[in-house]
């Protein structure tokens, strides 16, 4: 559920077996001089491929995707986003770097069979350091350290949009 704070934050709550809650900027509140005003990069009905397997971490993530103006399908396993990805059109997979049956790269390569040159966003709890150091990172992905806030989320997804995109006009 939503509600309005009075320093213009709303809160998205995802009850069930795990609580999460996440601050979203609704209203940009008044910023002191020199503070970083952080403009939400939004959607324009792209859809994103979510892979997460941690069910409290993938409904926010979907909600907070959802609610920038992207259209979200995705699962928790390798079968039920291949499934996804053979469904229809895909804009960018977002997917956790460990998931059951198979690693981010294997289903990145996977769904590439089906989307190629499709861009990707890893995301995990791992420093990028240590992740790009053991699978490296293609081209055409790029990575978000979890956890990550909506305008981190938001900036990250656009920019990973606006690279295929520029890509594919040259």
């Amino acid at each position: 559920f939503f509600f309005q704070a009075e320093d213009g934050i709303r809160d998205y709550k995802v009850t069930g077996v795990q609580t999460c809650a996440l601050p979203i900027w609704v209203d940009q509140p008044s910023f002191e001089a020199g503070a970083r005003d952080e403009r939400l990069e939004l959607g324009r009905g792209e859809t994103v491929l979510l892979a997460e397997d941690e069910s409290a971490v993938r409904e926010a993530t979907q909600a907070m995707l959802q609610g920038l103006g992207y259209r979200v399908v995705g699962g928790t396993t390798l079968a039920d986003c291949l499934g996804a990805a053979s469904a229809g059109h895909i804009d960018l997979l977002l997917s956790d770097m460990v998931m059951p049956q198979a690693s981010g790269p294997e289903l990145v390569e996977r769904v590439r069979t089906i989307h190629a040159g499709l861009p990707v966003l890893f995301v995990s709890g791992y420093p990028d350091d240590v992740i790009g150091s053991r699978v490296g990172f293609g081209a055409g992905t790029s990575y978000l350290q979890k956890p990550y806030t909506l305008p981190e989320l938001a900036r990250r997804v656009r920019q990973a949009l606006e690279r295929r995109q520029r890509v594919s006009r040259t």
